[in-house]
């Protein structure tokens, strides 16, 4: 689906990204994880698009993506942000309704097929109650729930979130990652997400990718991944690893470094 081959990215004369190479296949899950600064959004802004590398290339359905128009990648991928422009006072539906607009043809409006679509997802993000409410007016939590309904309306192939339960208490994380993982599993739909959460990127994600300072340091699976060197090594700390008694995958605990 997506290969990115020797990355790189320099803001001024540091290199912020050095040698990523990473390839997620069609219907993966695929986590990038990683302390604050260590080049996690820099390099999904590369693996959109939205940035050009340095070095290296990015490689899309084998195809170069700086090669796709950008209507043309807005058809196959899309991207949440961490960045939430929340002084629109467009409605939430209309917000969501944006996510229709690489189909739309030049001066025709939303077909009944964008209004089912748009309705439909507004209900799975539990957003449907406040669809005529301003966007500048919603919460933190409620834009970000609005937001990430805005790119599901897009239906993608390649679904790419910077930091999605941001804002969110810990009944939407979960509703918006079970929503997430549904979607991946019904419609194929592969996924690159950066998460902070190393239990939720073990619970959800079917494979991790480690940043620190700019460079690769594991890319595997759960297992490989979470085991205490590497979380040691990469955060600092000394964590005790318990196996999840429902779900038999690893989760992190945390210990007082004093």
């Amino acid at each position: 689906m997506l290969k990115a081959t020797r990355l790189a990215k320099k803001l001024g004369q540091w290199w912020v990204l050095n040698d990523i190479t990473l390839e997620v296949k069609a219907g993966e899950m695929l986590g990038i994880i990683g302390p604050n600064g260590s080049g996690k959004s820099t390099l999904l802004r590369l693996l959109s698009g939205e940035e050009k590398p340095d070095q290296g290339e990015v490689l899309f359905l084998e195809k170069p993506l700086h090669e796709y128009s950008l209507q043309e990648r807005a058809k196959q991928l899309a991207v949440l942000t961490q960045e939430q422009v929340s002084d629109l006072s467009f409605t939430a539906e209309e917000i969501v309704m944006m996510g229709r607009h690489p189909y739309h043809r030049s001066f025709f409006g939303p077909t009944p097929e964008d209004e089912r679509i748009v309705c439909r997802v507004m209900d799975e993000t539990e957003t449907r109650d406040m669809k005529l409410h301003r966007f500048n007016e919603l919460s933190g939590g409620e834009r970000q729930r609005v937001s990430i309904a805005r790119v599901m309306a897009q239906e993608p192939k390649l679904l790419m979130l910077d930091e999605p339960t941001t804002y969110l208490d810990i009944h939407y994380q979960l509703a918006v990652l079970d929503r997430l993982k549904a979607w991946q599993k019904e419609s194929f739909l592969t996924v690159i997400i950066v998460l902070h959460d190393l239990n939720l990127a073990a619970q959800y994600c079917d494979s991790l990718l480690v940043l620190k300072e700019g460079r690769q340091v594991r890319n595997g699976t759960i297992r490989q991944v979470i085991e205490p060197r590497l979380v040691e090594e990469v955060y600092g700390i000394r964590p005790v690893i318990v196996n999840h008694p429902i779900l038999h995958i690893p989760q992190v605990l945390l210990t007082s470094n004093c």
